[in-house]
């Protein structure tokens, strides 16, 4: 029984990072009906982005705000500006081909200017165990599922509480009526790339 439960969850752990990344290429969908394969390596290259700061003596907490606005600019702004916009005028097919040679650069490039090597990534949360029920379990584990939540409640806020949400919700299901409202289409779109 004690397997069984480490197993589910483990399971729930990892079942949520593919959840979040799975919100982030929904988001993008409903948007702007912008398919993005590359999706996968945008989850993968800002752990790389952060390493290199650490490795140049930047503390966590920097590294990841760097992370954080170098990820918003680059696979973010870039990315809709540079890839998406251009493509997106030659349909859905074009793009969807574009961004799996995004993809297939992103992770060749990151194993030659990087490594193919895995590297340890410092853990916020110890790597312990604690004992529920008679079973230990991965502190690691409950943190990932509890960060996964918590980043699922704000979204969920932000999308159905503020005006901002209602906005970007409306871009998503009719742009041509949000227009007409008064909504900056382009600026919620953009507005979503970010978040993604």
């Amino acid at each position: 029984m004690s397997n069984f439960i480490n197993l589910v969850i483990a399971g729930l752990a990892t079942g949520a990072i593919y959840a979040i990344i799975a919100i982030g290429f929904a988001l993008l969908w409903q948007a702007s009906q912008t398919i993005n394969f590359a999706q996968g390596e945008f989850v993968m290259l800002p752990a790389f982005f952060a390493l290199i700061a650490m490795n140049m003596g930047l503390p966590f907490w920097m590294a990841a705000l760097i992370t954080i606005v170098l990820s918003m600019i680059i696979l973010g702004a870039m990315f809709k500006r540079l890839l998406v916009d251009p493509m997106l005028k030659h349909g859905v097919l074009p793009l969807a081909m574009a961004t799996m040679a995004l993809a297939i650069f992103l992770k060749e490039s990151v194993k030659d200017l990087y490594s193919a090597e895995a590297y340890p990534f410092p853990s916020l949360i110890p790597a312990t165990n604690i004992n529920i029920f008679g079973t230990n379990v991965s502190l690691q584990h409950i943190g990932i599922v509890v960060v996964a939540l918590v980043t699922l409640a704000g979204l969920t806020f932000l999308l159905d509480k503020t005006s901002l949400g209602r906005q970007m919700q409306a871009t998503a299901q009719n742009p041509s009526v949000a227009r007409i409202l008064g909504i900056p289409v382009e600026r919620m779109i953009m507005l979503t790339f970010l978040i993604n």
